[in-house]
This record gives C-alpha cells, sequence and structure tokens, in this order.
C-alpha cells in the first residue's frame, strides 16, 4: 500500500491533486505518472530496492473525488502489480482548514484483492508557504489504525520542502523528509529520505508529470 500524503496529493505519491477552487466548476480530470528509484511506503521498500513506474487518474466534482492509482513493485511474493482505487471528499473551512475523508481498497494482481482503509485528512497553513498536516487511517479488516503528521514547505516558486513521522499500531515507526523542485507547471523533481524503526534508511529519487485534461 501506497503511503498517502495529507491534502494536496490525495494518496498519489508524487502525483498533485488540483485546487479546491478548481473543482467548483464541475467534473475535472487530472492524470500522471511518476518514475522513481524505489517504491517507498511507511519507510519500507515495495520494490526491493528497484525503480517503480507509477500512474493515475482522478476525476474531481464539487469536492467528491474518485480514482486509480497504480504501480510496478516487487514484494518477493509473486505481486509485481499494485492498483489502488479511491473514493473520497475534500473541502475547506472558512478558517483555512483542509479536509478529506475518504476509503481507499487495494489490489495486486497476483494475491487479487488485498484490504482498504477508511482515512481522514487535516491541513492548516500556519503562515506563508508553511502548513502543518496530520492523517489517521484504518483498516477495518485487520483493525489497524496509522496516524502520522507532517509539514510542508514553499521555499520559492519551485522548491518545497516536506517531511513526515507517523506510526502503525504502536509497533511500526516511520518517517521521511525530502525536497522537491517544480521545472514548471507539469514536471517536478523529489529527493526523500525514509526511515523506519524495521527498515534501514533508504533514499529515493522521483520525477513525475502531471496533467490537467480538462472537463467534461
Amino acid at each position: 500500500m501506497k503511503q498517502a500524503i495529507a491534502m494536496g496529493v490525495v494518496g498519489l505519491g508524487l502525483c498533485a491533486a488540483p485546487p479546491l477552487a478548481a473543482q467548483e466548476a464541475g467534473p475535472e480530470v487530472w492524470a500522471g505518472y511518476a518514475l522513481t528509484s524505489e517504491y517507498m511506503s511507511y519507510g519500507r521498500s515495495n520494490s526491493d530496492g528497484h525503480p517503480a513506474l507509477q500512474g493515475y487518474a482522478y476525476v474531481f466534482s464539487d469536492g467528491f473525488y474518485a480514482g486509480a492509482w497504480g504501480s510496478t513493485l516487487d514484494m518477493g511474493n509473486g505481486d509485481d502489480l499494485e492498483v489502488d482505487l479511491t473514493l473520497g471528499y475534500r473541502s475547506v473551512f472558512d478558517f483555512g482548514l483542509r479536509y478529506d475523508l475518504g476509503y481507499a481498497h487495494y489490489f495486486y494482481n497476483a494475491s487479487g484483492e488485498c484490504c482498504g482503509e477508511a482515512f481522514v485528512k487535516l491541513a492548516m497553513p500556519v503562515s506563508e508557504g508553511i502548513s502543518l498536516r496530520g492523517a489517521t487511517l484504518y483498516d477495518p479488516e485487520g483493525d489497524r489504525f496509522n496516524s502520522n503528521l507532517g509539514f510542508d514547505a514553499q521555499l520559492n516558486d519551485r522548491f518545497a520542502l516536506s517531511g513526515t513521522v507517523g506510526e502503525k499500531q504502536a509497533s511500526h515507526s516511520y518517517g521521511d523528509i525530502g525536497i522537491s523542485y517544480s521545472l514548471n507547471e507539469v514536471t517536478s523533481l523529489d529527493l526523500r529520505y525514509h526511515e523506519a524503526s524495521d527498515s534501514d534508511g533508504r533514499v529515493a529519487v522521483g520525477f513525475s508529470q502531471n496533467f490537467n485534461l480538462g472537463r467534461f
């Protein structure tokens, strides 16, 4: 399962979602892809040290969204493809607090249907270009919670710094910190360090492109 990032990304790894204001004019389709040196999830590698190709397509309308995200992977159990289907709703209060409520279900090409997570994500700007975020995810089938806190800081019009720390069921802690660089409105690069309580630290480099395919 991928690491879902609160707010502006809707759990799409390096792939971004449209601004909330853009969703008020009707259904809008966004799609994109990412090439990453390693598929990292909660501090662990899901690609056994190998590169991964990821992609997504999402529809946004009046705060509601639905879509699919996929990635190549190598879990050592015969699975080499993951597909996540997500439904959700996100909006913002007048005082600036953004919220995202939804459910994601995970599928693998060899082992099949896996599990799902309901999630609540919050984000709040604390100063110009800086916001704090938090998320709680719950797997009802396994009765497992996963909570994390993070920050996003826009350093200038191209560079941004972000980080996350979290814990799953009080037995697995994880974190990441990294910097991203926007080449233009479509293309960005990401350099990130990941670590977990049961896994050695790893650095992953990513390249992504995100496209607004228009409204219908």
